[in-house]
């Protein structure tokens, strides 16, 4: 393919987003062998961190080159791939390694770049769960905030696991709205074992 056209640099991003995706599967199945709160966790994190931040270098280069394709052809696409949906799993790969580095602030930024630029569900639980880890303890409008970002998750697909796992989180925050957001998933799909998980959840916070 000719160098220097909005199709290579779409091509090229996503080469690296791929590229970037295999090392951070590589990297979650190192820790995911240990406790998070494990002495044996924190020596793992800090062995990988370097290569955590070579993941966030790599995808801030990949903006840039879809920046590139973007002034050459804005609605450019390459195997169902456009320059939004990229620039989401780019930044989505940002917030996951500050994620797993705990800076709350830059994985809350990157995960809201994401959803902009592509709403998805994962990016949606992964931001309210970021907000929540920096708010742990909080009460009053950030409180609400937390809330409001775990109801987004529900809204998006009220029959997934993330959306059951929204509730759980709301109804830790709040009993009442997470007895909401248990009925809501509940009346989505009734008969569904996520549905009937729900309404059973909700039944027993009531009492």
């Amino acid at each position: 393919m000719q160098r220097n056209t909005a199709e290579y640099y779409l091509i090229l991003a996503k080469s690296f987003i791929e590229e970037n995706q295999s090392t951070y599967g590589e990297i979650r199945k190192l820790l995911d062998r240990y406790e998070r709160d494990s002495p044996e966790y924190s020596s793992a994190l800090s062995n990988v961190r370097k290569y955590l931040q070579d993941i966030e270098s790599d995808m801030k280069l990949t903006l840039k080159i879809l920046t590139q394709a973007e002034q050459l052809k804005p609605e450019v696409t390459v195997e169902n791939e456009t320059i939004s949906s990229l620039r989401s799993e780019a930044y989505f790969l940002i917030g996951q390694t500050h994620f797993l580095r705990e800076n709350w602030d830059s994985a809350i930024t990157a995960y809201t770049e994401s959803i902009k630029n592509e709403p998805d569900q994962t990016a949606l639980y992964n931001l309210a769960l970021a907000m929540d880890k920096k708010g742990a303890g909080l009460t009053g409008g950030k409180k609400g905030e937390i809330i409001q970002a775990y109801q987004k998750v529900i809204e998006f697909d009220p029959k997934t696991k993330l959306a059951l796992d929204a509730a759980d989180a709301i109804f830790w925050w709040d009993r009442n709205k997470g007895i909401e957001a248990y009925e809501k998933i509940a009346d989505a799909e009734p008969l569904s074992d996520m549905g009937l998980v729900a309404a059973k959840r909700a039944e027993r916070a009531k009492k």
